[in-house]
């Protein structure tokens, strides 16, 4: 009998020794999983009503990457170097295939994207470089930048994210939109 019982003893340690190995394979297999979900989710949401923003119909969502050609660029716009005083942001994109129209949303705030460096830009003949300023930006208020103490001067740290919207008007009534986060920079231009 006690052969008997240290051969059942022993079945079933190989078998829990076996549940346990596959327990912790299917616990890595979550894990892989998420991770790369997590990594490779595209940074995009579905366009509008989060915001509030209203886009027109037939409006196409695509991911940062697939519509920029280098990242976007935001910086503070003040006539005073390193001055948040005036509470005015510069954003420049580039995209990848030219554009009539950019219409910008930093953190729900609207923004044409009407220039071209300092030149405002009257025609509507596609491009791929569109800037703009926006102000009164939120720069303390939405960006939760805190000037340096006793002055209104901020050094770019820690550097804040802000939410940017944008509508892409490609012509022939084919709009984009997009969405990311884009760090604010101490300077602009």
């Amino acid at each position: 009998m006690p052969y008997i019982a240290r051969l059942f003893g022993e079945a079933w340690e190989r078998r829990r020794r076996r549940v346990r190995r596959l327990a912790w394979a299917a616990v890595a297999a979550c894990a892989v999983g998420l991770l790369t979900y997590v990594a490779f989710r595209p940074n995009v949401s579905a366009p509008g009503p989060a915001l509030g923003i209203e886009f027109p119909a037939g409006t196409v969502a695509r991911s940062p990457a697939a519509v920029f050609s280098q990242p976007p660029y935001m910086g503070v716009r003040c006539p005073e170097p390193n001055s948040i005083a005036c509470d005015q942001v510069g954003l420049a994109v580039w995209l990848k295939r030219p554009a009539q129209t950019v219409t910008a949303w930093i953190d729900g705030r609207r923004l044409a994207m009407d220039r071209f460096g300092d030149q405002l830009i009257t025609s509507a003949a596609p491009r791929r470089e569109f800037d703009g300023y926006l102000r009164p930006a939120g720069i303390r208020s939405s960006m939760h930048v805190r000037p340096d103490p006793g002055t209104s001067t901020w050094e770019g740290d820690p550097t804040p994210v802000a939410a940017v919207s944008l509508l892409i008007d490609e012509g022939h009534h084919h709009y984009v939109t997009t969405r990311l986060r884009v760090p604010l920079m101490a300077g602009w231009g």
